[in-house]
């Protein structure tokens, strides 16, 4: 009752596309050369828009690409930092908390930079699928989970590989973290203080000499961590990375 915008249910389906397909043309009659950037849209929505206007309009969703475009410079920062050559991006553990279309985004992007550095073959696209783990808020995403995002469900983990990694359906973060041993810990998630510290130690197991924290929500409040806090666990030789100031 105190909203002060219009006093409707948000618009579903084909009544949804109608009104953005009538934005997106009607921007582009007044001014042919724009670019139009997409912030917050939500996940169901953000990959269709982004391949519905891919060939007809300069657009980019913020979410998805821009995130992702960011990311993957740090990651490979990070593979230069921990001292590997580059080549060994593809051979990097990574558990990627939050599954939103940031999340998503970043998994799509950091695939395809592995498979391309493996021969973009179809080897090399499962190869690369299978150095995340991603990890929501009902846990560890499985191929035995219903109704999963169309968009994770690529990342989903098959049940046996699961098993022999000692891990069970819903596997919590920090489980999957002690489990795993990830060279890097990617947070995109907008939950605050995520990274607990019992999350933090359990990355002392990584396999990498300098594992990574990228703490990427924003605003500070949204952190999954702080840098004090992983440094204070993980000592002076991990690699930070951060959404926010």
């Amino acid at each position: 009752p105190m909203y002060l915008g219009l006093q409707q249910r948000r618009l579903e389906d084909d009544d949804y596309i109608d009104v953005i397909d009538e934005f997106m043309e009607a921007v582009y009659t007044r001014w042919p050369h724009v670019i139009v950037q997409f912030e917050d849209f939500q996940s169901k929505w953000a990959f269709k828009l982004l391949q519905r206007y891919r060939c007809t309009y300069r657009m980019f969703n913020d979410d998805v690409q821009g995130t992702a475009g960011v990311a993957i410079a740090g990651l490979l920062g990070a593979v230069r930092a921990q001292g590997r050559p580059m080549i060994d991006f593809p051979k990097m553990k990574i558990v990627v908390a939050g599954a939103g279309s940031a999340g998503i985004g970043v998994l799509n992007a950091a695939r395809k930079t592995m498979a391309r550095m493996l021969g973009n073959t179809e080897t090399a696209f499962d190869s690369a699928q299978s150095q995340f783990w991603v990890v929501d808020a009902q846990g560890l995403i499985t191929e035995g989970r219903e109704n999963i995002d169309p968009e994770a469900q690529p990342f989903a983990r098959k049940t046996k590989e699961m098993e022999r990694q000692g891990l069970k359906e819903g596997a919590t973060l920090v489980e999957v973290v002690r489990e795993v041993k990830p060279d890097v810990l990617l947070g995109l998630s907008a939950v605050g203080g995520l990274f607990s510290k019992e999350v933090l130690e359990a990355m002392k197991g990584s396999t990498s000499t300098r594992p990574a924290i990228f703490a990427m929500s924003n605003p500070t409040k949204n952190a999954e961590c702080t840098p004090q806090d992983a440094f204070s666990i993980l000592g002076e030789n991990m690699i930070f990375a951060s959404g926010s100031p």
